[in-house]
C-alpha cells in the first residue's frame, strides 16, 4: 500500500523498495522479519521519518542505509532486539527524535550518541539499561530523555551534566538505590 509519499509495509516478507524511492516515510508495522535484508534501501535519500517495530535481525544494513538519509529527523526502531548502540548510528545531523524503546540495550557508553548531537527527544525506555555512563549525554540538545522501565540502580553525578535544555527526565520504574548529587 503506498499512500502519497509514505510507504506502509504490513505482514509482508518482501517489499520492492525500488518502486518507492521518492518516499519520505517508511512505517513498518508488526510482522516483517526480512525487510532489512533488501539492499534497495539506499535509494531512500529523501526519508524524513522511519518507524520499524519487531524488525528482528536488524543488522548493520539499516544503519548503513541511514547514512544517505541526510534529512532524517525521526527514527524509531522498537522491539527489534537491539542490544548495543555504540558505533552503529551514522552521522545524522538532522535527527531530532530517536526511539530505541523495547529493545535489550544494557548500557549507554561515552560515544553512543556522538554522531547525533542534535537530538531533542531520546527514548530508551523498556530496555535492560543498568548503566548510563557519566558524560555519555554531554553536549546534547535533549529536551526529553526517557529511561523508564529499565534496570538502573545508580545515577552518576555527571550523567546529565551539560544538558542545559533538558525539560523532561523520566527515570521511573527503575530499581535506583543511589543517586550522586546531580548537576543539570
Amino acid at each position: 500500500i503506498c499512500t502519497g509519499l509514505a510507504y506502509f509495509c504490513e505482514n509482508s516478507s518482501f517489499v520492492d523498495f525500488a518502486k518507492f524511492s521518492q518516499a519520505t516515510k517508511i512505517i513498518q508495522t508488526d510482522g516483517i522479519k526480512n525487510i532489512l535484508n533488501i539492499t534497495e534501501l539506499e535509494h531512500f535519500k529523501r526519508l524524513i521519518n522511519v518507524k520499524l517495530s519487531n524488525a528482528l535481525n536488524i543488522g548493520e544494513n539499516v544503519f548503513n542505509f541511514l547514512t544517505n538519509c541526510r534529512k532524517l529527523s525521526y527514527l524509531e526502531i522498537v522491539d527489534s532486539g537491539i542490544n548495543i548502540i555504540e558505533f552503529i548510528l551514522p552521522s545524522l545531523q538532522s535527527l531530532q527524535v530517536l526511539s530505541f524503546s523495547g529493545n535489550i540495550i544494557s548500557s549507554v557508553k561515552v560515544n553512543s550518541f556522538a554522531k547525533v548531537r542534535n537530538l531533542k527527544y531520546l527514548y530508551l525506555n523498556h530496555n535492560n539499561l543498568v548503566e548510563i555512563h557519566p558524560y555519555s549525554l554531554n553536549q546534547m540538545k535533549l529536551i526529553l530523555l526517557d529511561v523508564s522501565y529499565n534496570k538502573l540502580i545508580r545515577i552518576y553525578k555527571n550523567t546529565f551534566m551539560h544538558l542545559y535544555k533538558l525539560q523532561y527526565l523520566n527515570v521511573s520504574n527503575n530499581p535506583i538505590v543511589y543517586m550522586d548529587d546531580l548537576d543539570f
